[in-house]
């Protein structure tokens, strides 16, 4: 059963009424957006009517392809921020697992299947390239 999914654990997180200076480059808030405070209870049964409301598109067979049409991480350089690594490269696919296909600089490509996907400029100096260990 190599090719089989058991199991989809997907995780979201949303801020909905808080604001912190330092993520204020890289991250936002429903509060900031909207410009007032809103209720999580309401919030969270809207979110879960739209789920349920998407639910049928879930289980059509070309999802992935619908996925990687509306994707504004593929074909743009990108640094992946994982457990124990750091990928920077070009995204080129998303794979049947829903990994994240990165060809880095020497033409080798990595999977990615979990971290932060941060998008680069295309002028990212030559030598940031590649893979880096954390510590």
């Amino acid at each position: 059963e190599i090719d089989v999914v058991n199991f989809v654990n997907v995780g979201i997180g949303i801020n909905a009424n808080t604001s912190i200076p330092q993520f204020e480059k890289t991250a936002t808030s429903l509060k900031d957006v909207l410009g007032r405070e809103i209720s999580r209870k309401e919030f969270l049964s809207a979110l879960l009517v739209e789920i349920e409301r998407q639910r049928p598109l879930l289980m059509e067979a070309d999802l992935l392809e619908e996925w990687k049409k509306l994707s504004r991480t593929l074909n743009n350089a990108v640094r992946i921020l994982s457990p124990g690594e750091v990928i920077v490269g070009q995204a080129i696919d998303i794979d049947t697992t829903g990994a994240l296909l990165i060809r880095k600089r020497n033409g080798s490509l990595k999977k990615a299947l979990a971290g932060d996907c941060i998008h680069l400029r295309e002028e990212a100096p030559p030598n940031d390239m590649g893979v880096v260990s954390r510590q």
